[in-house]
C-alpha cells in the first residue's frame, strides 16, 4: 500500500497523506496536519510537566558551562502512554507500505532543545551539522513536532536521497569537516526545513538521507518526538508504546 489517506475522525482540520512511495524515492515524506490537535497537546503538557518537577528521567545533556541545552527523556510512552495514539491506523499502514512487512519500534524518545547563543551553538549541542546516521539502513525514523516549529526554533534540516548522493560524490568528510561537499552542502534549493505547526510530522530514512537540527535561537525552544521503527515478522503489540530502549541512534 504505497498511499495512507488519513481519516478525519471529527477533526475537519486533519487533511492530508502520506506517501510510503515518496519516502522509498526521495528518502523523506511530510505530512503537516495528521494529528488531532488535543493529542499533541496531551502528550506536550506531560513532557513539559516532567521538566518542570525535574523528573529524573528527564536527562540534561549537553550541560555547558553549568547550562544545559537539551533534555532527553528515553522511553517515553512509558511515562506518556497517550503516545500510543501515535501510531494510528493511518500511520501504520503508510509505514507497513514503505517495508512492505509488518514493522516494530526500536526506540521512543522526546526531547526539548533550548536556546543558545551562537558560539556555543557551534560546538553541535543540537547535532547541527551535516550527517547520515551510522545505523542499518533498513531504520525508519518518525520524528513529530511537539511545538509549533519555526526556523527561529531550529527546525530538522533533511535532503533527498538524490542530492545526498551529490554531496557524497563531491568529497563530503564528516560532520565536523565537509572537505570537498563544503561548497555545495547548503544548497537552499535542496535543503527542506521541516517547520510547521505543533503536530507536523516527517518520516525519514536517516541512514540515506543527509539531516541535521537547526540552531534554536535564545529564548525560543523545540520539542520533537522521535519513533525508531524497524521491519518485522510480526504485528505491532498493542503496548508497543512501553519499548525499552536498547540502541540509540544519532
Amino acid at each position: 500500500m504505497a498511499r495512507a489517506r488519513v481519516a478525519s475522525r471529527g477533526h475537519g482540520d486533519l487533511d492530508t497523506s502520506i506517501d510510503s512511495s515518496l519516502i522509498r524515492t526521495q528518502g523523506f515524506a511530510i505530512a503537516p496536519k495528521l494529528f488531532p490537535v488535543e493529542l499533541i497537546q496531551t502528550i506536550e503538557d506531560k513532557f513539559s510537566q516532567m521538566l518542570a518537577e525535574g523528573h529524573p528521567a528527564t536527562e540534561p545533556r549537553p550541560i555547558i558551562d553549568g547550562v544545559a541545552y537539551r533534555f532527553l527523556l528515553l522511553d517515553a510512552g512509558r511515562y506518556i502512554p497517550a503516545t500510543a495514539g501515535l501510531l494510528d491506523e493511518n500511520v501504520s499502514n503508510a509505514v507497513r507500505g514503505y517495508f512492505g512487512s509488518n514493522f516494530g519500534v526500536m526506540t521512543l524518545k522526546i526531547w526539548r532543545n533550548l536556546g543558545a547563543e551562537p558560539d556555543v551553538a557551534a560546538q553541535g549541542i543540537y547535532a547541527n551539522n551535516w550527517h547520515c546516521d551510522a545505523q542499518p539502513t533498513s531504520i525508519l525514523k518518525m520524528m513529530v513536532n511537539l511545538s509549533d516549529v519555526t526556523e527561529a526554533d531550529g527546525p530538522f534540516h533533511v535532503q533527498s536521497r538524490k542530492d545526498t548522493k551529490r554531496i557524497i560524490r563531491a568529497g563530503y568528510g564528516t560532520r565536523e569537516n565537509y572537505a570537498g561537499a563544503a561548497n555545495i552542502i547548503d544548497n537552499p534549493n535542496a535543503v527542506v526545513k521541516c517547520t510547521g505547526p505543533k503536530g507536523s510530522m516527517v518520516l525519514c530514512n536517516t541512514e540515506l538521507c543527509m539531516h541535521k537540527a537547526g540552531t534554536v535561537e535564545p529564548g525560543r525552544t523545540r520539542d520533537m518526538l522521535q519513533i525508531e521503527l524497524i521491519p518485522s515478522p510480526e504485528p505491532l503489540p498493542t503496548d508497543w508504546y512501553r519499548v525499552q530502549t536498547l540502541s540509540s541512534g544519532n
